[in-house]
């Protein structure tokens, strides 16, 4: 046999090989080559989520985005979908990020940040934890009408807020439901 026929039998022999492994798999067969920009921007509904249930809140920011930052620097990171207003305005505005979590600005900076999803705290605190245990490991924890926070651990002009937990409920099992970021020094634009 010539060697350029034992060349093209492997190389068919090959091809067969894999059209019977690709035909045995679940997954939907792809063709290796550069991903689209689109495809590689727009990250599914399921990674979005794992990455935010990972994701850590604090101690100054959140997803890139920073309490005190300017509305500037916020747009800046590529992250900011939408500012309520003019960027002129320095009242209370409202901003939405590409990955759907918001937050506030006042006086031109980033004064709150609230994920769409629970991420957790540095510390561990996230959606299912009880009252006991924000207060065990944030012992300044003050109950409010809606919600509860506390002073954020080596930054004390930020805060977590607790959903969940309420002052009007102190008696009954507490637990969080979501949490949010914010300046302890200046009007944050939510109650």
């Amino acid at each position: 046999m010539f060697s350029w026929q034992r060349t093209i039998r492997l190389g068919a022999t090959a091809g067969v090989m894999m059209a019977v492994v690709a035909g045995c798999s679940t997954e939907p067969a792809t063709v290796a080559g550069p991903a689209s920009a689109a495809a590689a921007a727009a990250p599914t509904a399921v990674t979005r989520l794992a990455a935010e249930q990972d994701a850590v809140l604090g101690p100054v920011g959140y997803d890139g985005i920073d309490l005190g930052m300017t509305v500037a620097q916020a747009r800046n990171t590529g992250k900011i979908a939408e500012i309520k207003g003019p960027d002129e305005d320095l009242g209370c505005r409202s901003f939405t990020t590409r990955a759907g979590w918001s937050g506030y600005i006042n006086e031109g900076k980033v004064v709150s940040i609230i994920p769409q999803n629970v991420p957790r705290t540095p510390e561990g605190i996230t959606a299912g934890s009880t009252a006991a245990d924000v207060r065990a490991t944030y012992p300044d924890l003050k109950l409010g009408v809606n919600w509860s926070s506390a002073t954020v651990l080596g930054h004390p002009a930020n805060r977590y807020g607790f959903m969940g937990i309420r002052q009007s409920d102190s008696a009954a099992p507490q637990a969080v439901t979501s949490l949010l970021l914010f300046s302890a020094d200046t009007n944050v634009c939510h109650n």
